[in-house]
């Protein structure tokens, strides 16, 4: 008790300690498998300050998926998503533990799963074998050391990291940030910020030209963007309807870029004038493309249940094959065989270019999304935006 004397006698102060107004749980989300844990901590601030000492009640809304102990110690019990409470006070938040099977032998895979919260979405490989993963909901890239089987860094940039892509040295690396409008450039060794180009709202992905001396972006409101390498400056834009532009692939010469968009159109671009030459509408959702050997071949995966084999010489679809769901592709170096992604199967389907069948399908649970293949043609590398990163030899 403080007094202080006055004419009005003594006066008690008795604002005592300030209560909790804000509870925080970090890391909002986090994935782990079947018997692992993962540690929550909850930050208690009030009136701007941050506040220790406080007792924290912490639960879990779902037990027979994951416990969690008094510490925010949580322990996987089994597949599934549970919630995770802390309370100090009258204040409490939620955060989510996603729990995935343990890693298993597959019949035509073997299939290694790294927790990488955030949301995985895109992922880029370098001429040099370079690995780096999105975490969209994270605003976070990761590097993925293929022959350890681990992320190796992790590097923060911008909001809303979607896609990357390399310089054909490996020692830039182009990300698009969704949520703040720029394409930032990363060393790929210490994750320094080097450069930058603001591009404008929503950019989804991007790929150097030919020559590296453009900058092709596309945009989730259907603008193909041409930015100056150099210069920044943005030389064309290409509206190619109001609908996001998915995917972007240069053929092996340079001479031509595809460009999908999810309204249901795939269109050439002339990269030494940068115009429309010709477009062509498979309908349904067109997502990642690729061109196939000799520049005679394009690749569409299509989420609406279907890969295109489109003929660029004679402009007509030559084929359709059946994947539910596809939505990422691969093409191995020897361009034999094409991988497929399909988010809403949890699956990798395995397509024979020669033949044109699925000859294996690797089911790998939750959403995977983008994939790329290295260069020996024996590891794919996963973003599964359930919340892991996955290699499969």
């Amino acid at each position: 008790m403080i007094c202080a004397v006055t004419l009005a006698g003594c006066h008690t102060d008795s604002s005592g300690p300030p209560a909790v107004r804000e509870i925080e749980i970090e890391p909002r989300s986090d994935t782990v498998v079947i018997g692992q844990s993962a540690q929550f901590t909850a930050v208690l601030e009030a009136q701007d300050i941050v506040l220790s000492g406080r007792a924290i009640t912490w639960r879990s809304l779902d037990t027979t998926i994951a416990t969690v102990g008094a510490s925010g110690v949580a322990r996987a019990v089994a597949v599934g998503d549970a919630r995770i409470t802390a309370t100090a006070e009258s204040k409490t938040d939620t955060a989510h533990i996603v729990v995935m099977p343990a890693p298993t032998a597959h019949p035509h895979a073997s299939v290694t799963s790294l927790p990488f919260g955030g949301g995985p979405w895109g992922v880029g490989i370098s001429q040099q074998g370079i690995v780096f993963v999105t975490q969209v909901g994270a605003d976070g890239v990761g590097r993925v050391a293929v022959d350890s089987d681990s992320v190796a860094q992790r590097y923060h940039v911008g909001s809303g990291p979607y896609d990357v892509a390399f310089n054909a040295a490996g020692s830039k690396m182009y990300v698009t940030t969704l949520y703040d409008g720029m394409v930032r450039v990363l060393n790929p060794a210490t994750g320094a910020v080097t450069d930058s180009y603001n591009v404008g709202a929503e950019p989804v992905r991007v790929l150097l030209g030919p020559d590296e001396t453009k900058l092709y972006v596309t945009q989730a409101d259907g603008r193909l963007q041409v930015v100056n390498a150099s210069t920044k400056a943005l030389d064309t834009t290409i509206a190619l309807g109001n609908r996001a532009l998915n995917d972007i692939a240069l053929n092996a010469s340079g001479s031509r870029l595809y460009v999908a968009s999810v309204g249901g159109t795939v269109t050439e671009i002339n990269t030494a004038s940068d115009t429309v030459t010709r477009s062509y509408a498979p309908g349904g959702i067109p997502q990642d493309l690729i061109v196939g050997s000799g520049d005679s071949v394009l690749y569409v995966a299509n989420e609406a249940g279907w890969v295109d084999v489109w003929n660029l010489k004679t402009w007509t679809r030559t084929d359709s094959i059946p994947v539910p769901g596809a939505f990422g592709l691969a093409l191995t170096p020897d361009r034999q065989q094409l991988w497929v992604s399909a988010p809403s199967g949890g699956t990798v389907s395995v397509i024979d270019c020669a033949t044109r069948a699925v000859i294996k399908t690797i089911l790998v649970f939750g959403t995977p999304r983008h994939l790329v293949i290295t260069a020996d043609g024996t590891t794919a590398v996963l973003a599964n935006e359930y919340g892991l990163v996955q290699i499969i030899r």
